[in-house]
């Protein structure tokens, strides 16, 4: 993984945030999806899955 590629939390695909369709909040911090299912899973308990790579909104 580079600096400039994300991690989905809900499946572990690496990929750059300009390819993510979809992304949540947590506290300040955008989070991205590879997903729609990706980002209902992680919507429906955020607290479950680690910060693994994060960027400012």
């Amino acid at each position: 993984m580079t600096t400039d590629e994300v991690v989905d939390p809900v499946c572990g695909e690496v990929f750059p945030p300009h390819l993510a369709v979809f992304s949540s909040m947590k506290g300040d911090h955008k989070v991205f999806f590879c997903s729609s299912t990706c980002k209902d899973t992680y919507d429906a308990a955020p607290d479950k899955y680690p910060d693994l790579k994060s960027t400012d909104a």
